[in-house]
């Protein structure tokens, strides 16, 4: 039986490494792993569709669906697992010490429906006042 050929685009992950690296094979598929960065994963797939499989940003999935652009399907997986708190920086040195001293402060974000980003500002608005 003919394997069906697949390319995929996902960060670096220890949890989906041995899929990655081929020691977890996919059943039926020949897959070919690109080892990305996902905000560039996200990017090129969202612009190019360079593959066929792509990690995304559920905020990225969700913006394109709500201006009706239904040419990604998602498949309700969530390699990236992380605590959001801990990717809010500010600089060194600087007045703020504590999240509360950001209200009505101006902050960058990265890209605003990338889901990670969604998450901090939701901690900031609700929780950080």
């Amino acid at each position: 039986m003919e394997r069906l050929s697949l390319t995929l685009a996902i960060g670096d992950y220890e949890h989906t490494r041995d899929i990655a690296t081929g020691q977890v094979p996919v059943q039926g598929v020949s897959l070919n792993v690109l080892t990305l960065p996902p905000e560039e994963a996200f990017f090129r797939f969202t612009f190019f569709q360079e593959w066929e499989v792509s990690e995304m940003s559920m905020g990225k999935y969700v913006s394109l669906r709500s201006q009706e652009d239904n040419g990604i399907a998602a498949i309700p997986v969530f390699p990236s697992r992380a605590f959001r708190q801990s990717m809010i920086y500010v600089r060194e040195g600087g007045e703020i010490d504590r999240p509360e001293q950001l209200k009505g402060k101006r902050i960058g974000v990265p890209e605003w429906a990338q889901t990670a980003v969604i998450y901090s500002r939701g901690y900031l608005v609700h929780q950080a006042g």
